[in-house]
C-alpha cells in the first residue's frame, strides 16, 4: 500500500501527496477478518525481549494456558505452529485485563473526554506522541504520523516510500502542540488487521517537510494510565548515489538497502532499514538525516554482496559511490522419489547465509556466492515439506547440482500427567541434532488428546520436553532417520520448578516490571510486586528485570534504570543467577533504589579551538559516571553526538540529573583528544561555564586512486615506520583518508589492498601539515589458471602459490606462502598477481600435482594459463644441524627441479616448511631435484645442487652448518649422557655439553640468568628439578663450551619416561636447539626398601 510522500521525493511532491494520502488513510474500511490476533490470558507486559505481545508466536509459546479442544492441533514440523484458547472462554481487554472488572474499578474508567485538535497531556487509555524539533524541541504541527507499523524496514518506489499491505496503521496529523494520540481501541483493532503480520515488530513513521522521516521500533505499551511517547525529527540533507561494477559499467535498477540508526535509543547498530532502486543510469537520490548514521548494502543478482562503511552526513561528502564485483553462481535442482521435482524447497547457503526457494521445476539459482579467496567449496542445505534435510558441499560455478532427498523422519507422542491422564495444550518443545549442528524446531501444542508430532528429520537425535502451568516433563533424547517414525513417545508432566520473588522500593511492591529468563521475557509483577514463573526447567537460569515502557528522554535512556509508566524510575539490578532442582521453589527477590530523573544543574562547557580555527563534526562523548552507584546496578550507556564550531568556538549545554557525574571527551582527527573529567565537572555551579581547549594537531590526508582515477574503497594505511600492516585508517568510498592527532616527526606511509601493489611514501612533519597526498595504487593481474588431466579440467584441485616478498633473484628473499583453496566445478581458480615479482603455482590432485613458474608477469601476454596434472612422487628427509645432528625445526626448504632445458618445466620449485622434528615430505612429479635452505638467523643458507637425487628418493639428510655471527641468545646441544635404565627413587648423574653461538654471555649472576631447563614437556619437574642453574660465579663466553653436570632423581612410580634439555635465560626466553630426547627405563624399587 503506498502510505505517504516518502524520504525520497521533492518538498513540491510532498504537499500534494501528502494531502491525498492522508485522506486516503482516513477513509480506508478496516479489514473483515474476523480472527482475533490477540489471545485470551496473554498478558502484554510479558511480550519481553525476543516476542511481541500482539503476535502469534508469543500467543503459541506461553507456557501453561490451558487449550480449546476445538481450536488446537497438533502442528507437524517445522515452521508449523499451533493456535490456543482459554478454555474458560473468559474474555480479556488486548491489554490482559479483565472486561468484567471495569465495573469493580469506578470512576476511573470512565471514557475520557478530550478534544485531538487540543490534547496536549497524557489521556488514560490512550497513547500520545508527540513530535518536536531535534535542534529547540519546539513541536511540530501538520507532521503525518503512521502507528503501528508492522515490520522494520520499508520500501520505495521511484522516491516514494510503499508501505506493504498488512502493515500499515492509523495515519494522523500532529495538532498546533506537535502531538497525535491513539486510543487503545483503534490500537487493538489496528493490530487485528494486521494479524498477518506474525511476529514482525511494531514501528512509527513520522514525516515533516523539510525534515528526514524518523522510522523507529515503537512497541505498544500499557495503555491503562496514558502514554506520553516525544520524537524528535532531525533537519533533512539530499544524498545522491551510484552503484557501478568495479570494471566500469552501471548498475541499473539494483535495490540498495539503507540501515539506519537513528541515535534517538541507546542503539549503536542500524534499528531500521528502508530500501531504494537505481534508476536506468545506476543513480539515486535520498532525503537523509544530518545527524543519523546510515549504512549501505546492495544484494543484487550476478555480483557479491556489498556492505559500505557507516556514513555521518554531517561530516561525510553526499554522494554515495558503491562499486560492485561480479560473483560466482550455483543452480540445481531438488527432487523427490522418482525424480519429481519439489517445489517451495529453501536451499541454505550457509557460509554466505543467502536462501533460495525452489520453483515449480524444482529448480534454484544462487547468483551472489562470492568468490572465495581460501576456498571454493560451498555448504548448502535443503529442507522441504514431508523431507528429510539433506546438507551438501558443492563448488562455485556448479550448475548442475542435485539434491535427491528422501521422505522425512517424524516424531509423535503424546503428554501426560502422572495418572496417565492426557494433557490438551501442553508446549512441546523439539531441538533436533544432526552432527555437530543444533536446529530448534518450532514448539507446537497438544491436542485435545494431548498428541503431538514433528518431522522433517535425516538421521540425528531429537531433545524433546514438555511444560504445562507449572508442570514440566523432563528432557527425552530420542534417535530419528529419514522414512520412518519415532514414537510414540510420552512425555509425563511432574511438577517443575518455580522461581517466586518480588520487586520492591523501600519493601513496596513495584507492579507491570517485566522479568526476563535466559534472556526472553517471560513474566510481570502483579500489583504487589510479586511474580512468579512456573515450569521451570531444572538447572541455571538467569533472571534479570528489563525495561519495556518507551523512555522519550535521551539523558535518563542512558542510564541503568526502568520505570512502568514514564514518572517513576528505578535503577536497573544486575541480572541475577538461580539453580534449581526439578519441583523446587526459588526465590529471587529485585529490591531495587529510585533513581530522582530530576535535573540537578545545567551548565555550558565553551569549546574553543587553539589556534582558532573552524572545526565540523567534532564527536562528543558523555558517559555518566556514578560516584558512588548502588550496589549490584548496571553499567550506563554512553552518549555519543555532533557539534560544530563554525568560527573555532561553540557552546555545548549540559544537564545534569541528580545524582549522576559526567565525563565529557571530544575527539577529532585534527585536534588532539580533550577530556573534561567528572572531577572537573562536579566543581561547576548551576548556569556556570566552564572551558574545554581544542589544541591543534597535524594530520596527513590524500586520495588513493587506481590508474584510471577513480577512489579505491576500504585501503589500509598506515604510518608506522616498524608495522607498515598497522591499519591506522582506511579510505572511503573516495578514495580518501586522514591520519589525525599527530606530533610533528618523521613517518612513514604505508598502503596496502589485497589485488593492488603495496606504495610506501616517506612524510616529514615540521609545523604544518603536509600536502594532500596523491596515491596511485597499480592494480595485479587477474589470471585465470586452469587444472587439468589429459586436458580435462578438474573440479576441487587443491592450489598453493609462493611468492617472493621482494623484487629479485635473490634465493634468501623470504618466498611468502598462499594457500588459495580449491579450483570452482569448472576446474578454474582466479588468482591476482603482482607484477615483477616471481610467482610459483603447485595444484594438487589426489595423487597428481601440477605446477607453472612465473617470473615477470609484466611482460607475459596471456592471462590465461591451464597446469596439467601428472603423478606426484615421494621426496623426503631430515634438516639438521651438520655439527650436533640435532633437527631444525621451522626451517624453509625448497625443492628445485634440476634444469632440463624443457620449456616450462625449468625454473619450478616446490616449498615447505619442517615440522617439529626437522621433518619434510614433498609430493613431486619425475625428474631430479636439487636442495635449498635459505639462510635463518642462526643457521647458514644450504644448497645440494650438482647433487641431484631423483623424485621418490627417501630419507634424505641436509646438513645445515651454523652461522658464526648469531645475534642474541643462541646454543648447540653437543651431547647428553644419562642412564638409559633407573630404580625409582635413586638419584643419578647427567650431564648436558652446551656450546654458546649466540654473541651474549652466559652467567648466574643478575635476576635473568642463563640456566639449563627440562622440555618434554617445557619445565618439568620430572627428575627432581626443572632448570639447573650455573655454579656462582662461572661464565659461558661466545664460542665457548661448557658441561652441565648435574644429579636427578628417578620417578617414584615404575615406567618409560622422557628425559630432554634446553637452554633457557629466566624472564627473557627459551634459546637455541633441544638436546636428543633420551627414553629412561624407570624400575620398581626392591621390596623391603
Amino acid at each position: 500500500m503506498k502510505g505517504r510522500q516518502g524520504t525520497l521525493i521533492t518538498v513540491l511532491g510532498a504537499l500534494v501527496l501528502i494531502g491525498m494520502l492522508a485522506s486516503y488513510f482516513l477513509f480506508i474500511a478496516p479489514s473483515s477478518s474476523t480472527e482475533p490476533i490477540i489471545k485470551p490470558g496473554v498478558a502484554d507486559r510479558c511480550a519481553g525481549l525476543d516476542e511481541d505481545p500482539f503476535g502469534d508466536e508469543y500467543s503459541n509459546n506461553k507456557t501453561g494456558r490451558p487449550g480449546d479442544a476445538g481450536s488446537t492441533s497438533s502442528g507437524t514440523g517445522k515452521g508449523t505452529s499451533s493456535d490456543s484458547a482459554d478454555g474458560s472462554g473468559k474474555k480479556t481487554n488486548p491489554d490482559g485485563t479483565d472486561p468484567e472488572s471495569a465495573d469493580e474499578e469506578g470512576e476511573d474508567t470512565a471514557a475520557p473526554k478530550f478534544d485531538p485538535e487540543e490534547v496536549n497531556e497524557v489521556v488514560p487509555g490512550h497513547l500520545l506522541v508527540r513530535i518536536v524539533d531535534k535542534e529547540d524541541d519546539r513541536p511540530l504541527p501538520g507532521t503525518t504520523v503512521y502507528f503501528p507499523i508492522r515490520g522494520s524496514r520499508l520500501d520505495t518506489e521511484l522516491g516514494d516510500v510503499v508501505i506493504k499491505p498488512g502493515m500499515s496503521g492509523l495515519v494522523k496529523r500532529t495538532n498546533r502542540h506537535g502531538v497525535a494520540i491513539w486510543s487503545q481501541k483503534e490500537l487493538a483493532q489496528l493490530v487485528e488487521e494486521q494479524r498477518d503480520a506474525g511476529n514482525e515488530p511494531t514501528s512509527v513513521l513520522a514525516t515533516g517537510l523539510g525534515y528526514a522521516d524518523l522510522f523507529e521500533p515503537l512497541k505498544i505499551p500499557d495503555l491503562k494510565k496514558g502514554t506520553e511517547v516525544t520524537f524528535k525529527l532531525f533537519p533533512a540533507v539530499r544524498v545522491t548515489g551510484k552503484v557501478r561494477e568495479k570494471r566500469g559499467g552501471s548498475v541499473q535498477y539494483a535495490t540498495v538497502e539503507i540501515l539506519q540508526t537513528t541515535q534517538q535509543g541507546d542503539a549503536t547498530k542500524p534499528a531500521n532499514r528502508f530500501s531504494i532502486k537505481t534508476d536506468g543510469l545506476g543513480e539515486f537520490t535520498l532525503k537523509l538525516a544530518d545527524s543519523y548514521l546510515y549504512t549501505f548494502e546492495v544484494k543484487q543478482s550476478g555480483y557479491a554482496p556489498y556492505t559500505s562503511k557507516v556514513f555521518n552526513f554531517r561530516q561525510d561528502q553526499r554522494e554515495v559511490s558503491i562499486l560492485l564485483e561480479a560473483a560466482r553462481g550455483i543452480s540445481g535442482i531438488v527432487v523427490g522419489a522418482g525424480g519429481k521435482p519439489i517445489e517451495g524447497a529453501e536451499v541454505w547457503a550457509r557460509d554466505d547465509g543467502e536462501t533460495v526457494l525452489t520453483g515449480a521445476d524444482g529448480k534454484f539459482a544462487f547468483d551472489m556466492v562470492k568468490d572465495r579467496i581460501f576456498r571454493n567449496d560451498v555448504s548448502l542445505r535443503v529442507s522441504a515439506e514431508g523431507y528429510a534435510p539433506q546438507d551438501q558441499k558443492v563448488l562455485a560455478n556448479d550448475y548442475k547440482v542435485r539434491f535427491e532427498l528422501e521422505k522425512e523422519g517424524t516424531l509423535t507422542g503424546i503428554v501426560m500427567n502422572e495418572k496417565k491422564q492426557p494433557i490438551a495444550g501442553a508446549l512441546v518443545e523439539c531441538t533436533y541434532l544432526e552432527g555437530r549442528s543444533r536446529y530448534p524446531y518450532d514448539a507446537v501444542l497438544s491436542d485435545a488428546e494431548g498428541k503431538f508430532k514433528f518431522g522433517q528429520f535425516a538421521k540425528g537425535r531429537v531433545l524433546l520436553s514438555a511444560t504445562y502451568d507449572t508442570l514440566y516433563s523432563p528432557t527425552q533424547t530420542i534417535d530419528v532417520k529419514a522414512k520412518s517414525n519415532a514414537g510414540p513417545v510420552k512425555l509425563v508432566l511432574t511438577t517443575g520448578a518455580t522461581v517466586t520473588g518480588v520487586v520492591s522500593s523501600n519493601g513496596v511492591g513495584i507492579a507491570g516490571v517485566t522479568i526476563a529468563m535466559d534472556g526472553k521475557a517471560t513474566g510481570a509483577s502483579g500489583p504487589d510486586g510479586v511474580f512468579t514463573l512456573g515450569g521451570v526447567a531444572p538447572g541455571k537460569h538467569k533472571l534479570k528485570i528489563v525495561n519495556e515502557y518507551p523512555i522519550s528522554d535521551e539523558q535518563i535512556r542512558q542510564l541503568p534504570v526502568f520505570t512502568t509508566n514514564g514518572q517513576d524510575y528505578y535503577y536497573l539490578p544486575t541480572e541475577r543467577e538461580v539453580n534449581l532442582k526439578f519441583a523446587e521453589t526459588g526465590t529471587v527477590n529485585f529490591e531495587v533504589e529510585a533513581f530522582n530523573a530530576n535535573v540537578d544543574r545545567k551548565i555550558t562547557v565553551n569549546v574553543v579551538t587553539q589556534p582558532n580555527e573552524p572545526a565540523t563534526g567534532v564527536q562528543v562523548t558523555i558517559k555518566p559516571v556514578f560516584g558512588a552507584p548502588p550496589a549490584g546496578v548496571e553499567a550506563p550507556k554512553t552518549q555519543v553526538l555532533a557539534i560544530d564550531l563554525p568560527e573555532g568556538t561553540a557552546e555545548l549545554p549540559l544537564s545534569l540529573l541528580n545524582g549522576v557525574s559526567y565525563e565529557v571527551t571530544l575527539t577529532h582527527n585534527r585536534f588532539f583528544t580533550a577530556t573534561l573529567t567528572a572531577e572537573s565537572l562536579a566543581g561547576v555551579p548551576d548556569g556556570g561555564t566552564v572551558e574545554l581547549l581544542l589544541e591543534r594537531a597535524f594530520i596527513i590526508k590524500g586520495y588513493i586512486k587506481d590508474s584510471e582515477g577513480n577512489g579505491i574503497e576500504n585501503v589500509q594505511v598506515s604510518r608506522d615506520r616498524n608495522n607498515p600492516y598497522a591499519n591506522h585508517a582506511s579510505t572511503d568510498i573516495y578514495g580518501y583518508f586522514e591520519i589525525g592527532q599527530l606530533k610533528a616527526g618523521d613517518f612513514l606511509v604505508s598502503v596496502f589492498k589485497t589485488s593492488y601493489y603495496q606504495e610506501q611514501i616517506d612524510v616529514v612533519i615540521e609545523d604544518q601539515d603536509p600536502e594532500p597526498m596523491a596515491i596511485t595504487l597499480v592494480s595485479a593481474n587477474e589470471i585465470r589458471i586452469i587444472v587439468a588431466r589429459n586436458g580435462t579440467p578438474q573440479p576441487g584441485a587443491h592450489v598453493h602459490i609462493y611468492r617472493n616478498d621482494a623484487e629479485g633473484d635473490d634465493p634468501n628473499d623470504y618466498k611468502r606462502h598462499f594457500d588459495i583453496g580449491t579450483t570452482d566445478a569448472n576446474g578454474e581458480k582466479y588468482i591476482n598477481f603482482h607484477w615483477l615479482r616471481n610467482y610459483q603455482v603447485v595444484a594438487y590432485h589426489g595423487d597428481d600435482v601440477a605446477f607453472v613458474n612465473f617470473n615477470n608477469l609484466k611482460e607475459e601476454p596471456e592471462r590465461e594459463f591451464t597446469i596439467a596434472l601428472e603423478k606426484a612422487y615421494d621426496l623426503s628427509g631430515r634438516i639438521v644441524d651438520k655439527d650436533t645432528m640435532q633437527p631444525l625445526n621451522g626451517v624453509i626448504v625448497r625443492a628445485h627441479l634440476a634444469p632440463t632445458g624443457v620449456d616450462g618445466r625449468d625454473g619450478n620449485f616446490f616449498q615447505l616448511e619442517a615440522d617439529n622434528d626437522g621433518r619434510f615430505n614433498f609430493k613431486v612429479p619425475a625428474g631430479d631435484f636439487y636442495f635449498y635452505v635459505p639462510q635463518t638467523n642462526s643457521h647458514q643458507s644450504y644448497s645440494t645442487e650438482g647433487s641431484n637425487v631423483p623424485a621418490g628418493s627417501v630419507n634424505l639428510q641436509l646438513l645445515i652448518p651454523i652461522r658464526e655471527d648469531i645475534q642474541g641468545n643462541y646454543a648447540q646441544i653437543l651431547s647428553i649422557s644419562a642412564p638409559s635404565n633407573m630404580t625409582a627413587g635413586e638419584q643419578y648423574t647427567v650431564d648436558v655439553t652446551v656450546r654458546n653461538m649466540g654473541n651474549t654471555t652466559w652467567t648466574s649472576a643478575g635476576n635473568k640468568p642463563w640456566r639449563l631447563g627440562s622440555q618434554s614437556p617445557q619445565d618439568n619437574k620430572v627428575w627432581g628439578m626443572s632448570r639447573v642453574p650455573l655454579p656462582q660465579g662461572t661464565t659461558v663466553l661466545p664460542k665457548e663450551t661448557y658441561v652441565f653436570s648435574f644429579t636427578v632423581t628417578a620417578p617414584a612410580n615404575a615406567g618409560q619416561y622422557s628425559m630432554q634439555w634446553r637452554m633457557v635465560q629466566d624472564g627473557k626466553e627459551w634459546f637455541g636447539q633441544m638436546s636428543q630426547k633420551l627414553t629412561i627405563n624407570v624400575a620398581a624399587a626392591p621390596s623391603g626398601e
